[in-house]
């Protein structure tokens, strides 16, 4: 695949005045924590023995991770690249998130004798084409719009979902309840089933500026507003838990989320191939920028407003703003630009943290 979309992206640069305006990196990674139960710092020292989780408090776990990595070659109005993407979300209630952090602890203390588990788990991987044109360029009116779209393969597909009750009895833990396990990088041949594992999709974008004068701009980006992934069989996994023992994770477990130790008897499973339909999280960025601020509404599941504003411009550019319920802060020199948002500047303090590092490089 690979091979491909390089072939197409140099007989695109030598079809095109035999060379390209603009070469281009890109890798960008993006990170998203937010839970009141163990803070950045936890994370860091990995220092779960004395985590403290205050039951009376609203724990909620999310993660939402996103990373990419593009080549792309312009010339004129048209641009073309490999790019290769993924998407992560973990998402738990605040029974099931006191208990997976309690569960990680070296003591093996719980706090409760029964937890009420919702856990759900998803992540794709998908690697394709991307291709844009700008279709309109006014320059009396500063005015600019482009499209681009994605022609992508599917890598692998993941997701877990848990739900059912985690109890304890005479010293020892048990879970009753279902899990749903779906993982492409098990699909196999079988007698069993006619299994042709296979993926395909796009995806679509746009980007429209208005430079209002020297002074402002104002820019609407829409990432992914509308995409289609297609997995076809799909190894997937159901099991229903009765008063299964609950240990701690082993190998096999650690490679696939396990909850619940599932070599008892009390165990009943069954697994099928399926084909699933996903889509990329689309995302929206509504600005308005000056010379020293910037204030905009930035939309991936929810809303969040935000303002910015320039602290310093060289050798360095460094900018504060707010961030929704967040503080932010960024640091951009030359190729590198890092991102930290907290609710509290403190890397002890567990209320919710969103990072980010691009890294951009012109040839």
């Amino acid at each position: 695949m690979k091979r491909i979309i390089i072939t197409v992206i140099l007989i695109f640069v030598l079809t095109n005045n035999l060379q390209a305006e603009k070469l281009e990196l890109n890798y960008n990674n993006e990170v998203f924590i937010d839970n009141n139960a163990f803070s950045l710092g936890d994370l860091l020292d990995k220092d779960y023995d004395n985590l403290k989780v205050d039951i009376d408090s609203t724990v909620v776990g999310l993660i939402d991770r996103e990373e990419r990595v593009i080549v792309s070659a312009t010339s004129g109005n048209y641009f073309i690249g490999y790019i290769k993407e993924s998407e992560e979300k973990i998402v738990a209630d605040e029974e099931t998130a006191i208990f997976l952090i309690e569960r990680e602890a070296d003591n093996k203390r719980y706090s409760q004798g029964e937890y009420q588990i919702d856990l759900n788990t998803f992540s794709q991987s998908l690697e394709g084409i991307l291709f844009g044109a700008k279709i309109l360029s006014n320059d009396n009116y500063g005015i600019n719009f482009t499209i681009n779209g994605k022609l992508l393969k599917g890598i692998e597909l993941t997701q877990r979902n848990y739900q059912g009750i985690s109890y304890s009895e005479n010293d020892k833990y048990y879970i009753s309840g279902t899990r749903k396990g779906v993982y492409s990088n098990l699909t196999k041949e079988t007698d069993m089933y006619d299994v042709d594992f296979s993926s395909r999709g796009y995806s679509l974008g746009y980007n429209l500026e208005w430079q209002i004068s020297n002074k402002y701009k104002l820019s609407l980006v829409a990432e992914n507003f509308y995409s289609k992934i297609k997995w076809n069989d799909v190894y997937t996994l159901y099991m229903k838990l009765d008063d299964n023992s609950l240990g701690f994770y082993t190998k096999l477990e650690d490679n696939y989320g396990s909850i619940a130790n599932t070599s008892g008897v009390e165990t009943d499973g069954r697994y099928d191939y399926i084909d699933y339909v996903t889509h990329l999280q689309p995302e929206y960025n509504l600005l308005l920028q000056s010379n020293r601020w910037e204030l905009g509404l930035f939309y991936r599941r929810e809303l969040y407003p935000y303002l910015n504003y320039n602290l310093l411009k060289n050798p360095i550019m460094l900018k504060a703003g707010i961030y929704k319920d967040f503080i932010s802060i960024s640091l951009i020199h030359k190729i590198l630009e890092l991102e930290l948002k907290t609710k509290e500047i403190d890397i002890f303090n567990s209320s919710g943290l969103l990072a980010k590092i691009n890294i951009n490089i012109n040839f």
